[in-house]
């Protein structure tokens, strides 16, 4: 059975994360969450601890690497996962998004069974979930979204039976309704 793989992320050295369902890569055993060296070999000391398929993997500016495994993780540079770091288990999270406030912005994924989960959640930088953040349109899903320079973001949101729309939200949640 081959590796999936659904993401990358460069660090400030040169090292290139993969994350995705990964058992072996270039023929060593990995869990999920593999290190290249600038070379494409494998870093052998990094070693994560158990992780579940990941969706998403972004660096922090400080080196720290924040990891969407269903739930967000925060790991150290070496891979150890940091302990200090709350981490949400409200839902499944499939992308994550850094603000400059060092928040992070989560597309969520609603659970089969489970009453329904916003498709986007924000966490402060300890990792727990911001309750001051009012996303605008919960029960929709959120497929994408990318930063903008002055801190609003762009989310693609899948309106059900009507296709897909490119809303803009302020760093708050709420819609930016100039933005057409």
């Amino acid at each position: 059975v081959g590796n999936v793989l659904n993401a990358m992320a460069i660090q400030a050295d040169g090292g290139i994360l993969i994350g995705g369902s990964i058992q072996r890569f270039n023929n060593v055993q990995r869990n999920n969450l593999v290190r290249l060296t600038q070379d494409g070999s494998v870093d052998l000391a990094f070693t994560p601890s158990s992780l579940g398929v990941v969706n998403d993997v972004l660096v922090q500016p400080d080196g720290n690497i924040l990891v969407a495994d269903g739930l967000v993780r925060r790991l150290l540079p070496n891979g150890m996962e940091d302990i200090s770091f709350q981490g949400s288990a409200c839902c499944t999270i499939r992308q994550l998004l850094l603000q400059p406030d060092g928040s992070i912005l989560a597309i969520t994924e609603e659970l089969p069974g489970e009453v329904s989960i916003p498709g986007l959640v924000r966490m402060l930088p300890n990792g727990d979930l911001d309750p001051s953040f009012n996303f605008a349109f919960p029960g929709y899903y959120a497929e994408r979204m990318a930063l903008l320079p002055n801190g609003q973001f762009l989310v693609v949101i899948d309106v059900t039976g009507a296709g897909s729309r490119l809303l803009r939200f302020n760093s708050d949640g709420s819609e930016d309704t100039s933005f057409n």
